[in-house]
């Protein structure tokens, strides 16, 4: 029942796809990407109601972003091509409304924030002479929420609270041809899924006098997400295979852990290092399905991010050059030809980006490489991801 929580999520056929999934939920931005999202601790742009809403104190002008990005993922199987492919993504967007009341920074913010990205297509082809087999399956999107958050500002401590209000999930879609001497039969799937949940995310920063130390903790209390995946199904068939139409609802609420995250950042004048770690119990996630509660066996995704920044200053206009590292513990392990599970499969990630940032308006721009390997049922996988993104903020007067 380990990979009940994949198939439920994205109700995906082939575990490749469900192995695509990164259910490690981080906070968006391509500078922090650009720095190994290690930014708990530094907090101090409009993505900070993603990593840390108490960072949203250090804004003190309205801010307005949107951040896309393109993601691209291959593997091989034992040498030979198994699978390839990339999509477009928006993944965040954002409203940040600095209020000023007299003793401190009051924020109101709110943003779209695409909390787990799923994408994957795979097809097959089988040819004989009097056999043809063509499938296809595709998923697209994303499991979305909308984030309204505040902060205040205290001395020396910054709190703040965000709530993903998660209310919409990937689409899939299934098509099969198959025909034998005079039976044909074309069948396609495609799925639709909703789901609905509440998760508090509460954050903490802590900038000690001078400004060149800042501690930030996040903390995501335990939540439930109602999931519903609306299914249509059509049939056309020859021969020993008939038509049919027909639709069904797969159902289920997944029950989050509670996760930490803790963050640390130096600042000296021009160069900033910080450093995360994040921990995220899935080994106390459940799901609840057909009036049966059940723990998937899941491996805890505990992450260890760092980062650096450098900003060259031309004027009034300043480049930042930023470089940064993040391990991406998977949520499956390494099986042998039997499926008897062995390590917990953890990828690597590198990361570096630049940008423009101007007076009123910030371009930013970030990659992500990660080269990885495991065993897939005594198989040797290896596996590319690259993942590009890049944001505009404009800043208020």
């Amino acid at each position: 029942m380990r990979k009940a929580l994949l198939l439920t999520l994205a109700t995906v056929s082939l575990t490749a796809f469900a192995q695509g999934m990164n259910f490690n939920l981080m906070g968006s931005g391509a500078r922090a990407l650009g720095m190994g999202g290690a930014f708990i601790a530094m907090s101090d742009d409009a993505s900070a109601i993603t990593w840390n809403p108490a960072g949203l104190t250090q804004l003190i002008k309205p801010e307005v972003g949107i951040m896309g990005g393109f993601k691209m993922e291959t593997a091989t199987l034992n040498g030979d091509d198994w699978y390839s492919y990339s999509h477009g993504t928006i993944d965040f967007a954002s409203l940040v409304m600095p209020v000023s009341t007299g003793f401190s920074n009051l924020v109101i913010a709110a943003a779209y924030h695409s909390m787990i990205d799923v994408y994957a297509f795979d097809t097959n082809e089988e040819y004989s002479t009097d056999f043809t087999h063509i499938d296809t399956s595709e998923f697209s999107g994303a499991f979305s929420a909308i984030t309204p958050a505040l902060a205040i500002d205290l001395p020396m401590i910054a709190v703040g609270v965000a709530t993903d209000i998660w209310f919409k999930g990937p689409t899939s879609k299934f098509t099969f041809y198959e025909s034998a001497d005079t039976n044909t039969l074309y069948y396609t799937e495609t799925g639709t899924s909703d789901v609905l949940g509440f998760g508090v995310v509460l954050g903490g920063l802590i900038t000690p006098p001078g400004g060149f130390v800042k501690i930030g903790a996040t903390m995501r209390l335990p939540f439930s997400m109602k999931y519903n995946k609306d299914y249509d199904i059509h049939a056309i068939g020859t021969g020993a295979y008939s038509d049919f139409d027909t639709t069904y609802v797969d159902s289920a609420i997944l029950h989050w852990p509670m996760m930490l995250g803790f963050g640390f950042a130096l600042n000296f004048s021009s160069l900033t290092f910080s450093v995360d770690y994040e921990m995220r119990k899935y080994s106390n996630m459940e799901v609840e399905e057909n009036g049966t509660t059940y723990n998937n066996e899941l491996p805890d995704c505990n992450q260890f991010r760092v980062g650096l920044e450098y900003l060259l200053s031309l004027g009034p206009v300043g480049i930042p050059l930023r470089l940064g590292f993040m391990t991406d513990p998977r949520t499956y392990f390494n099986t042998d030809m039997n499926g008897n599970e062995g390590d917990q499969v953890i990828g690597k990630y590198i990361t570096f980006g630049t940008g423009l940032l101007l007076p009123n308006i910030n371009f930013d721009f970030s990659m992500q490489i990660g080269p990885s390997s495991y065993t897939f049922y005594g198989n040797d996988v290896s596996q590319s991801n690259v993942n590009v993104l890049a944001s505009f903020v404009f800043r208020g007067m």
